[in-house]
């Protein structure tokens, strides 16, 4: 089982910590923000907890988490290697289409970069495990 999170409570984190420790959950934790979070969500196809999508702790369902056949995390990237990749191709092509109306060069690249890392059997889309 994995968890991504924007932001995560010390106190939660060290409950999650102690469950590992005494093997009472094997969990991997995943703090990633912004735009790399909802590049994992596409990926995976989860439903953000949070006020904009009007899922919170006490409606969330099995309908709202993700699945993955495998993930692959180490000290410096997570990759992920999802159940159904049509839907991160669906995400993909909205990517590109974002790319072809920017001008901005920054945001350019920044967008051709995700893109690229969304492609392929495996979808690298954290660079540092936190």
């Amino acid at each position: 089982m994995y968890f991504v999170v924007e932001d995560i409570d010390n106190a939660i984190l060290g409950q999650f910590l102690l469950w590992k420790m005494t093997g009472q959950l094997s969990c991997l934790l995943i703090r990633a923000q912004g735009d790399v979070l909802k590049d994992i969500e596409a990926c995976v196809g989860a439903t953000r907890v949070s006020d904009s999508t009007g899922v919170t702790f006490q409606k969330i369902g099995i309908q709202h988490f993700g699945r993955c056949k495998e993930v692959i995390s180490n000290d410096n990237k997570t990759l992920f290697h999802p159940e159904n990749p049509d839907k991160s191709k669906t995400y993909v092509g909205v990517l590109k289409q974002r790319l072809l109306k920017s001008v901005i060069a920054m945001s350019r690249t920044k967008l051709m970069r995700r893109a690229h890392q969304m492609t392929g059997s495996y979808r690298r889309l954290k660079d540092r495990f936190a």
